[in-house]
């Protein structure tokens, strides 16, 4: 399928989608794909290998089915002590890290992993569900199955400059206050990450109770790239999306502070109160095609003019600059959150969908259904 934008980024990505869909790990095919994404060429030989399940002790090394942890601070600890974060693993190990996560034992509650450390920049580490299941995990925010005390903070962040290669595949994060975040500095950005076939629902401070640590009596995004490139989402759904209050804060993509060159296809994004997806302070040369809108977005009442209720939502404050040639295209945009308009594609703010000459997001091939939330 050929990609009409001026992104040269996004036509190589066009001509590749059918190859990235299988490309899930750094050993499974499309070889040229993953080479452009990641920079390195693996040639490994089987993973090194970390066990987790509901039912497992943090006092067992997690090295085997039969000895699995149950947190993910434990599985930091057991990697950082076999030094995957050092330049030395490359001579004692020179293996990908594989975190196999049980889905059949119970839901892992009340997990916050806070800038997790254990990354290397030759090497990819994936969560996934245990020897590849496609049975998701779930990652509940909460305390008990009662969900009367649940985290309005975040589930997984990421907060270190440089390449970082953190894959997520096949697990499902709900009732948090916001979901993975991938941020590094303005002058280094993160980069080399993905999240694919996962699950992300009921993010928000609708769906949790108030922390004391977290800054805002709301929350801001499922996901949230910060000055973080080359990355992968794909293939995701995210289901529900809203806050109590500070509705207009709140995204189930957060792109922004210089997050360049990142690739997100074929997701499902449906029922969130404010912009689905929301681009801020000079992030470029995004791709955002083949995904589904579903019963998104209000119209944006702070100051004038309104903004209208869009996918794709490009704004920034005093200080900062306009994002530019991003490409939105092909994606099918089914209503508004009150399912009384249509979704718009594209809204800006300020106004204007220039940028230095060249459109501030190129929009194409897009699909507005008839009939709002014919999906839904």
């Amino acid at each position: 399928m050929g990609n009409t934008g001026s992104n040269g980024w996004g036509r190589y990505v066009a001509t590749q989608w059918a190859c990235l869909a299988l490309a899930f790990s750094a050993t499974l095919g499309c070889t040229e794909v993953m080479d452009f994404e990641q920079g390195t060429e693996s040639l490994l030989g089987p993973p090194f290998k970390v066990y987790m399940s509901p039912i497992g002790s943090n006092s067992n090394d997690g090295r085997s089915a039969t000895t699995p942890v149950k947190s993910l601070w434990r599985v930091e600890d057991i990697l950082l002590a076999a030094n995957f974060d050092e330049a030395s693993w490359a001579d004692t190990n020179d293996q990908d890290v594989e975190v196999h996560i049980d889905p059949n034992n119970g839901r892992y509650f009340n997990q916050m992993m806070t800038d997790w450390d254990a990354t290397n920049p030759n090497y990819v580490i994936t969560f996934m569900s245990k020897d590849g299941s496609s049975v998701l995990p779930i990652f509940d925010g909460c305390t008990t199955i009662s969900h009367t005390s649940c985290f309005l903070e975040y589930f997984f962040t990421v907060s270190k400059p440089g390449p970082t290669n953190v894959y997520f595949s096949y697990i499902r994060v709900e009732r948090y206050g916001n979901g993975i975040q991938f941020e590094g500095l303005l002058t280094n950005p993160n980069s080399g990450n993905r999240i694919s076939n996962c699950d992300f629902r009921l993010i928000g401070s609708t769906h949790t109770t108030s922390e004391s640590g977290w800054d805002y009596p709301f929350g801001l995004y499922s996901v949230e790239l910060d000055s973080s490139e080359h990355n992968y989402i794909m293939d995701n759904m995210f289901d529900r999306a809203n806050n109590t209050t500070g509705w207009t804060h709140l995204h189930h993509l957060y792109i922004a502070d210089r997050s360049d060159y990142n690739v997100i296809i074929g997701n499902t994004m449906k029922d969130s109160h404010g912009p689905v997806m929301k681009f801020r302070n000079e992030s470029n040369y995004n791709i955002i095609e083949g995904n589904t809108f579903i019963k998104s977005s209000m119209p944006i009442n702070e100051g004038a003019p309104p903004v209208a209720a869009a996918a794709y939502y490009d704004n920034y404050s005093t200080g900062e600059k306009s994002s530019c040639g991003n490409d939105f295209g092909y994606n099918i945009l089914d209503g508004r959150w009150d399912c009384a308009a249509p979704l718009t594609a594209a809204a800006f703010k300020p106004a204007g969908n220039t940028c230095g000459g060249v459109p501030r997001v190129n929009v194409y091939g897009n699909t507005t259904t008839s009939t709002p939330c014919t999906y839904d």
